[in-house]
């Protein structure tokens, strides 16, 4: 065989689909000009059955390019998002809407809300609770359960956050209480408080407690004193500090709680107290300017938690000063939003806050009057209509978002609906 059209048969046996997915401009000029060459030769039988097989092995490649090319238009690469990636780019039709797909969520949100309510005479203010689940349901979101209280994840368990009413000598007071959660049944009924409130009855309160954060073992406790003149407190805490209690420490100091210097060293905590100069709780104007955060808060800040200190500049009331300190992950978990607030105005202008999964994958953008969950994908949020809104009591707040990620969403779909449903 001559040596060039050896050459010939090694790249035609190579396939039609190399980087170019066809049949090659340089491989067809080749062929033509060595059909040309051949053409002025005289014709020998060998040549002719050479030239016949080039001709077939041109005509199937043919053949073969052209049926790839329709499996690529008439094929599931037309448009099927299953094969394709779940990242859109700009502009792409799951962006906005413009074609009915369902895209697949990997996690669920569990959410806690406080309602304050105004309480049956002056200074016995009370506040209300309730835990639900955003979860994926059915090929979409949707919330699959929704319980008083506050019921939050915590080591391999669940542990619930109650209030509680302690009477002495006419007098009320109200503390959070945790303790693990346990599903409800006929003979075992619900934990006061967990399935319905207890509402303060028309007596005098001595001393109250509402949450302000609950994380995945932190939580935030702002308390009320009322004997004599009213003083105010905030504590971080670790859960379990709220486990067997029925009244508040005297002095104040001596309530158990998480300092800064406990959660980050005192290497950090000092830098970041001593400029604020703030004033301990409880004690005198001459004492000793706190520089371990004895008493601070996590408190919600557009987009994320964030830590401020408090400062007892009149002895009864404190003031909360930002911190220059990031919460960890320990204390926070997952708070990073993805979304842009640009991008969230945009699909709600009437937007406060938000949260986004860790998986990426479906934003809450909390207004006053409700919490919509949107898909997001490829960084952007869709603009069709929210895929769960959960509606707002009035004054009601967030003060837990924890999530559950894929092998976690149905066992926490499970395991949540059967500790807050109720008998």
């Amino acid at each position: 065989m001559d040596p060039k059209d050896n050459e010939l048969q090694k790249e035609l046996e190579g396939g039609p689909f190399g980087p170019q997915d066809g049949f090659s401009e340089h491989l067809k000029r080749r062929i033509e000009q060595r059909i040309d060459e051949e053409s002025q030769k005289p014709r020998k039988p060998r040549v002719a059955w050479l030239a016949s097989v080039s001709a077939a092995l041109v005509m199937a490649s043919a053949v073969i390019v052209f049926s790839h090319w329709q499996s690529l238009m008439d094929g599931p690469l037309a448009f099927d998002t299953a094969a394709s990636s779940t990242e859109a780019p700009e502009g792409h039709p799951l962006l906005h809407g413009t074609v009915q797909q369902q895209p697949s969520f990997r996690a669920a949100l569990l959410l806690g809300l406080r309602t304050d309510q105004p309480g049956p005479q002056p200074g016995a203010e009370y506040s209300t609770y309730r835990t639900l689940l955003i979860a994926p349901q059915d090929g979409g979101l949707g919330k699959t359960a929704e319980g008083a209280g506050i019921l939050m994840p915590y080591k391999m368990n669940f542990w619930s956050i109650v209030t509680e009413s302690h009477e002495s000598a006419g007098e009320e007071t109200r503390t959070l209480a945790a303790s693990m959660a346990k599903a409800p049944s006929a003979s075992a009924p619900a934990a006061p408080g967990l399935s319905s409130p207890a509402v303060p009855q028309a007596k005098p309160v001595k001393a109250s407690e509402k949450l302000l954060f609950a994380g995945n073992r932190y939580l935030t406790v702002a308390q009320k004193t009322n004997e004599g003149s009213p003083h105010e407190y905030v504590w971080v805490k670790e859960v379990e500090q709220l486990t067997s209690r029925e009244q508040l420490s005297d002095p104040p100091l001596r309530e158990p709680h998480v300092s800064l210097r406990s959660l980050f060293g005192d290497a950090v905590a000092s830098p970041a107290m001593k400029p604020l100069q703030v004033r301990l709780p409880g004690e005198p104007p001459s004492a000793t300017r706190d520089q371990a955060g004895e008493s601070w808060a996590i408190v919600r800040k557009q987009g994320h938690w964030a830590a401020q200190a408090a400062d007892y500049t009149d002895g009864s009331r404190y003031e909360l000063k930002d911190l220059s300190l990031t919460l960890p992950a320990s204390v926070v978990a997952h708070d990073r939003l993805a979304a842009s607030w640009a991008d969230i105005k945009r699909v709600l202008p009437s937007a406060l806050d938000a949260f986004s999964s860790p998986t990426e994958d479906m934003v809450a953008i909390v207004s006053e009057r409700d919490i919509a969950v949107y898909p997001f994908h490829g960084g952007q949020l869709a603009s069709s209509a929210p895929l769960v809104t959960i509606a707002l009591n009035r004054s009601e707040t967030v003060v837990m978002a924890q999530w559950a990620l894929d092998n976690y969403v149905d066992e926490w779909k499970r395991r949540v609906k059967g500790l807050l449903e109720e008998k």
